[in-house]
């Protein structure tokens, strides 16, 4: 069965060059960010397994796995050109779970008050934080009105050994599931699942109204094996590194955050949920994953499913689309549209399917399809040279986009920054079809694609 184990083994043998061990003795106060930082300023971004976490003897943490295309591919069995493509194929192939018994999850087993978020090397990234936050888990509640689990990615921050803060957007099946437990007074149960298959990430943040542990065994193509819960009603993943089990209060609210959000900036404190743990289970020597939040690694958690969300969307709308991309740089604010132009209008039509689809991106770009959506200067190129403003920009005012986006109003104006109200651009950079359009001018291809420059230049070696 497929688990974050078997992940790491298929990218030491695949791509050893995308997985970093790190044998010295490391602080999971700063000093792992800051390692993954440094990478980041040699312009690397290798998932970085750490193997000996200071004050936590037989733990390991693994951070920015998702950091680079390739690692995303692997984890569905694919390449960076098709990812997209495969990954879809895999959301509309389902897979229901499988119920066993015993996992490796239930390797240690702590309940009461030996459950405690301070046997765990959770990891602090930022100065401004004032806690240590659990960012990469996938909670898992139980939506009984419509009878099915729902999962998402939804941070938590330490408050005591026994207590978090947790964090739903309002646009979440989750916040809904609460609402509904809170009219009656009731606590909402949970489970946290931390450190499994890359897939079993991804296929949390599928966008369905079907039971989402299905929808997770679709992405990761096999079903998911469940087992019981200790001390609540739920079902969790039997190979997962960790599980912390418990209830969220009902109509408690308490200070959260700051959180350095995926925008790469500092979100706003704010009066959100409270859990409070009742168990806590792992392997004998777990791997806790952590997504490194001020970067790459946490757009990338959700970057995938979104753009699958977006082309499937546009291209129901407009068959004549052909690939989606949202740069990471733009923190998943910016979608960019390539399209097989036909007939004059597919560019704006194409970036009213994609906006409908998902809330997030302010700027869609619609291109042609000889332009590569994801060479951004080819996208400044088509902008600059196959626009006329006055025409191809098209503005959407009051429209709602994530509310982590600081300049977003309440709707009030400026400067009521607390909600997701924002202007939309749609830019058709499609060659226009009513003029004569030149062409581009490069060297013959048989000539400079069969040059080999190590025949020309001696360079370093690396």
């Amino acid at each position: 069965m497929k688990d974050l184990r078997s992940y790491l083994a298929r990218l030491e043998e695949r791509a050893p060059n995308e997985l970093e061990r790190i044998e010295k003795e490391v602080d999971p106060e700063f000093e792992i960010a800051g390692l993954v930082r440094k990478f980041q300023e040699e312009d690397e971004y290798p998932a970085v397994l750490c193997e000996n976490i200071e004050g936590y003897p037989n733990w390991r943490v693994l951070t920015n796995v998702c950091a680079s295309d390739r690692r995303i591919a692997e984890a569905i069995d694919s390449n960076v050109d098709e990812m997209l493509e495969d990954y879809i194929d895999r959301v509309e192939n389902r897979n229901d779970p499988e119920y066993v018994d015993d996992g490796s999850v239930k390797d240690v087993v702590k309940t009461g008050d030996d459950a405690s978020l301070n046997d765990i090397p959770l990891l602090t990234h930022t100065p401004a934080e004032p806690a240590p936050f659990l960012d990469g888990e996938v909670f898992v509640c139980y939506d009984e009105e419509n009878d099915r689990y729902n999962t998402g990615i939804y941070r938590m921050m330490k408050k005591d050994k026994q207590k978090t803060g947790v964090f739903f957007a309002q646009g979440t099946h989750a916040y809904s599931i609460l609402g509904r437990h809170e009219a009656e007074d009731e606590p909402m149960e949970f489970a946290a699942y931390i450190g499994h298959h890359p897939a079993a990430v991804f296929g949390c943040q599928v966008h369905t109204i079907d039971d989402e542990y299905s929808a997770i065994g679709g992405v990761l193509d096999e079903p998911l094996q469940l087992v019981d819960c200790e001390t609540v009603d739920l079902k969790v993943p039997a190979n997962a590194e960790l599980v912390i089990e418990g209830r969220v209060l009902p109509n408690v609210r308490e200070r959260e955050g700051p959180f350095c959000e995926f925008t790469y900036l500092l979100g706003k404190e704010r009066e959100s949920p409270v859990t409070e743990i009742t168990a806590i289970t792992h392997r004998e020597d777990p791997i806790y994953y952590d997504v490194y939040n001020p970067y790459i690694d946490h757009v990338n958690h959700g970057k995938l499913p979104m753009e699958a969300d977006i082309y499937r969307k546009a291209k129901d709308a407009v068959s004549q689309v052909t690939d989606v991309y949202m740069p990471p740089e733009a923190s998943r604010t910016v979608a960019i549209i390539q399209v097989k132009k036909e007939y004059e209008g597919i560019g704006k039509q194409a970036a009213i399917a994609a906006a409908s689809a998902k809330y997030f991106p302010k700027p869609i770009v619609v291109v042609d399809e000889e332009q590569d959506p994801r060479d951004l200067a080819d996208v400044w190129w088509a902008i600059s040279m196959k626009t006329r403003p006055d025409r191809d920009f098209n503005f959407i005012k009051d429209a709602y986009v994530e509310d982590l986006i600081p300049v977003a109003t309440t709707g009030e104006g400026w400067p009521n920054t607390d909600g997701g109200v924002d202007t939309k651009v749609f830019i058709d950079a499609t060659k226009p079809l009513d003029v004569e359009y030149p062409p581009h001018c490069e060297p013959p291809e048989e000539v400079w694609k069969n040059i080999d420059l190590d025949e020309y230049v001696n360079r370093p070696a690396r």
